[in-house]
């Protein structure tokens, strides 16, 4: 818990810890939609394929066609192992994983904290169902996190073009 910004513990109901073997990331998302142990070689495919079918878009939204190249390299990696230049980064995966999968992403971590919306598709209920939660620890592992009805929703990124634009996100 001391991992997190303390203003959410509070919130936090279970903390799920996956694999520490590079593919952290990927596996939460893989747990998260109920996929085998296994889930997180479809993930990264899938979130490739995305970048893929529509590079125009991520190339405005990660402000240049290096960044998708690098963001694309970093997805291409199916070992058992995934060194540092394969692990899941944040903000850009955010997008990525939202829009793939149709979901709300919230990232948390010490440094950042975001919620992610899909680029294209009307944002689904917000429901704990449908809300995808990453937590970033010890700078170098993803883990998921549960949380409480009631907890806040971090700051939503719109973009990474010209800087990261955020806007609050009040519900009530």
């Amino acid at each position: 818990m001391s991992e997190f910004p303390p203003f959410l513990s509070p919130f936090i109901r279970n903390v799920y810890d996956v694999i520490g073997d590079g593919h952290c990331g990927f596996r939460v998302v893989a747990m998260f939609l109920g996929m085998s142990h296994e889930g997180w070689r479809e993930v990264r495919n899938n979130l490739l394929l995305e970048i893929e079918q529509r590079p125009e878009e991520y190339q405005l939204l990660f402000y240049g066609l290096d960044r998708v190249e690098e963001v694309k390299r970093s997805l291409k990696c199916q070992s058992s192992y995934a060194d540092k230049e394969h692990w899941m980064t944040m903000p850009e995966m955010g997008f990525v994983i939202a829009s793939c999968y149709k979901v709300i992403v919230v990232h948390i971590s010490k440094n950042q904290c975001l919620t992610f919306f899909p680029m294209r598709d009307p944002p689904p209920p917000i429901s704990a169902h449908r809300i995808l939660s990453l937590g970033y620890v010890k700078g170098c592992h993803f883990v998921g996190l549960d949380f409480t009805p009631d907890a806040p929703l971090p700051p939503v990124a719109l973009s990474l073009g010209q800087g990261t634009i955020l806007m609050l996100l009040v519900i009530g």
